[in-house]
């Protein structure tokens, strides 16, 4: 009996593999705790941050895992860091701010 040889990634009876999916949490980037008037929802990321956040938009995209899809929570800082990430990346998903992520914990449903 001859061994059966099989295409990489496919399974014994042929059918090819569901794709994988990937979930990748990025926290925001260094952000501005100066100015005690602002909510905390409101503080902005430093230059410091915004600079790592286009870093890792290009890191992501060069090791082959820009996302198809992007969630921020709607505070500045984190929005703004997945826009600078996308622009960074060239990611061609919008960035998609979602009230509930922000300040959101595991007891939270």
């Amino acid at each position: 009996m001859e061994p059966r040889s099989r295409t990489v990634g496919s399974h014994e009876n042929g059918a090819q593999p569901q794709a994988c999916r990937r979930l990748l949490l990025l926290r925001h980037g260094k952000s501005e705790w100066g100015d005690g008037g602002l909510h905390d929802h409101d503080r902005p990321l430093k230059a410091k941050g915004e600079n790592a956040a286009r870093l890792m938009g290009r890191f992501l995209s060069a090791v082959g895992h820009a996302p198809d899809r992007v969630l921020t929570s709607t505070a500045t800082r984190a929005r703004r860091t997945a826009e600078v990430a996308a622009e960074g990346g060239g990611w061609q998903c919008p960035v998609e701010p979602v009230a509930e992520l922000y300040d959101a914990s595991p007891d939270n449903s």
